[in-house]
């Protein structure tokens, strides 16, 4: 399961509006994870009808605004299937090549 995050929201201070939304999409196996993320610019109006201040926001109705502008679906497949390509280095294999 491909878990989202909000990591960090960036207020208007003119309204109390969220201007900016940091997000997190993680998958961890059993020997390392994945994540994937990205921000989604807004702009608050504190007319609009569906204006909420960032003080009385949750996590859910923060979600909702991110997958209703990104694929949610094609994130979590990307994260799932990175997690599934991913080989860990094998004993003694050099990351350094010398001659790099």
């Amino acid at each position: 399961m491909v878990i989202w995050t909000i990591s960090s929201l960036i207020k208007d201070p003119s309204n109390g509006g969220v201007r900016r939304v940091r997000w997190k999409a993680l998958k961890e196996g059993a020997n390392n994870s994945i994540e994937v993320g990205g921000h989604l610019d807004l702009t608050p109006n504190p007319t609009d009808s569906n204006f909420i201040e960032c003080n009385n926001l949750t996590k859910e109705m923060v979600l909702e605004w991110i997958w209703a502008e990104v694929d949610k679906d094609q994130i979590e497949t990307e994260v799932e299937a990175q997690l599934d390509d991913y080989s860990p280095p094998l004993e003694g294999e050099i990351g350094d090549i010398p001659w790099s």
